[in-house]
């Protein structure tokens, strides 16, 4: 069957009904031209390219029909045959209203045109326009789209090298048969998957396996064997706490809305003295010289594992932040669960805000606070973590000591601005402090 393309000698479809029509196939042969009398001439050749025959009629053209369109429903995720049947298509292509919806090879008879529809894991899900157009007219039919046959989880995973983590195929709706579905790594040098796992007949869904090889970033992918059926990838993140983390060399926008940053849309102004080897910077001896990634899974980001491989904005949802998008585009501090009024002197904005820039108490961490409000600006007090203020709260401007990350001061406490040790988080001075004294609120 010949590809057909359409070659208009008039200039709108007006002007067809004077002018002769001419129809060509893929290699640029005339397969059809069509008279302004309605005269028909049909050209055929042979498997070489010889013309074999001219046939000639009159009549029987005119705008395109369409009698049906199978297979309905087709599936996201896969490719499918397509053939759309009717009268008058020869010299015809078809397009659909759906994005997610690629036409190609398209095969066209007068009565039928054929292609193929690779349809994404994202496409549009439901009914689908399908248009057929020829040069005397259009046609139109719908297709259904259903969901993905095959969908994995979780989407995201963590695994330290060396370690496994469980990884599960999920079929849409139970088979009649044993279904094989086969993984694969796009980075095995990063993280390996299990080859394959079987669904049995009945059940919905079976297990396998990743292991981190390698610290690094590797997306694991899922089909069903024999089929052009395919399912989302899962975005693994390979952790190596015995070595010091890749350098990130990709600016992206920070917000710390608790440290009090004056800059806007989430992007820390001047360098601070932090290191976070396990967070990628590329600055050494605990200074950050650029913007860096930082992630928060546990906080809503898209990222995980210490790892940010775009830019993102910090969402702190169990704070009580209210920007859309995990976007905070001022420098405010956090208003907390309580529903008790601030003391005098701290101006509460609307939304969950304080307007002025102040340090910031959590009520979820300062069991003993009453209403959870602080009274003047200072340092957070982690009650959980050591503090030696009454009620979980600091009452002088303080330093924060974690004494869960083996901080030097006797107790885990301090009493005056220092600096603060994350020792976990590999800072190079020694004792696992910052060598320049800053104070450093982080509501993990």
């Amino acid at each position: 069957m010949l590809f057909l393309l359409l070659f208009f000698v008039a200039p709108s479809v007006h002007a067809q009904q004077n002018e002769q029509i001419y129809l060509y196939d893929s290699l640029g042969r005339l397969i059809r031209a069509i008279k302004p009398d309605g005269t028909v001439a049909t050209y055929s050749y042979d498997a070489v390219g010889n013309l074999l025959a001219i046939t000639s009629g009159s009549g029987g053209v005119g705008a395109p029909t369409i009698t049906g369109i199978t297979p309905s429903p087709i599936r996201a995720g896969e490719g499918w045959d397509v053939v759309v049947t009717g009268t008058n298509l020869l010299g015809g292509s078809v397009q659909t209203s759906n994005t997610g919806i690629k036409v190609l090879s398209q095969k066209a008879t007068d009565t039928s045109i054929s292609a193929r529809f690779l349809v994404a894991l994202d496409a549009t899900v439901g009914i689908t326009a399908v248009i057929v157009t020829t040069p005397l007219g259009q046609a139109g039919t719908t297709i259904s789209v259903d969901p993905p046959l095959l969908s994995l989880s979780p989407s995201t995973l963590v695994v330290n090298k060396g370690k496994t983590a469980a990884i599960t195929a999920t079929m849409a709706s139970s088979q009649s048969t044993a279904t094989t579905i086969d993984f694969k790594s796009g980075n095995p040098g990063v993280a390996t998957s299990t080859a394959s796992v079987t669904i049995l007949a009945g059940q919905l869904s079976a297990q396998g396996q990743i292991t981190g090889v390698n610290r690094g970033f590797a997306d694991i992918s899922a089909s069903i064997h024999g089929t052009t059926a395919i399912a989302g990838s899962i975005s693994v993140t390979v952790y190596d706490p015995g070595t010091p983390a890749a350098l990130v060399t990709m600016p992206v926008s920070v917000n710390y809305p608790h440290l009090g940053t004056a800059a806007t849309g989430g992007q820390i102004s001047q360098p601070i003295s932090v290191n976070y080897p396990h967070l990628g910077t590329a600055a050494t001896g605990g200074q950050i010289s650029q913007p860096i990634s930082v992630n928060y899974s546990h906080l809503g980001t898209a990222a995980t594992g210490g790892q940010i491989s775009q830019p993102i904005s910090i969402n702190y949802p169990h704070l009580g932040t209210t920007a859309t998008g995990g976007q905070v585009t001022s420098p405010v501090s956090v208003d907390f669960t309580s529903t008790s009024p601030p003391p005098p002197g701290t101006s509460i904005g609307t939304g969950g805000k304080v307007t002025p820039p102040v340090s910031v108490v959590f009520n979820h961490l300062a069991a003993g606070a009453t209403g959870g409000w602080v009274s003047a600006p200072v340092s957070v007090g982690y009650s959980h973590l050591g503090t030696t203020a009454a009620g979980g709260k600091v009452a002088p401007p303080v330093s924060v000591v974690f004494n869960h990350l083996a901080t030097t001061a006797t107790g885990g406490m301090v009493s005056a601005p220092v600096s603060v040790g994350y020792s976990h988080l590999g800072t190079t001075a020694a004792g696992g402090k910052v060598t320049p004294p800053v104070s450093v609120v982080f509501n993990h």
